[in-house]
């Protein structure tokens, strides 16, 4: 008897306004929707960040994401920061998966009409 075949299927692609200043790398959209932690340069620094939603703030894209790793060193405080998308350099999909942190507020005002893409729950 054969084993069933497995199906990849790809994330459902994010709608990005067309008045947003900076393009938005398909890789971060990826990581949201699989909810999978991206590696990445930020002020000269390597962080691993686990992002939860993609939004817009003045036309420009924001990342929320949690910090879990700092020039490979854990961060004291683990909690939710704001990155602007054109400060992330050298972004890269990493295969360590997360969970959406337990501070994360997806009804925060900051986020309403602006949200491009976010991560499910669970």
């Amino acid at each position: 008897m054969e084993k069933p075949r497995l199906v990849l299927r790809a994330p459902a692609a994010a709608v990005v306004p067309d008045d947003v200043v900076t393009p938005v790398p398909p890789v971060v959209t990826t990581a949201i929707a699989r909810k999978l932690c991206l590696q990445a340069t930020y002020n000269k620094t390597s962080i691993r960040i686990a992002p939860h939603v993609l939004y817009t703030r003045h036309d420009d894209p924001i990342l929320d994401a949690v910090v879990l790793e700092r020039d490979g060193a854990r961060p004291k405080l683990i909690k939710l920061g704001a990155f602007r998308l054109s400060g992330l350099t050298d972004l890269a999909l990493t295969s360590f998966p997360f969970t959406r942190h337990p501070a994360f507020d997806a009804d925060n005002p900051a986020y309403a009409d602006t949200v491009i893409l976010m991560a499910t729950p669970g």
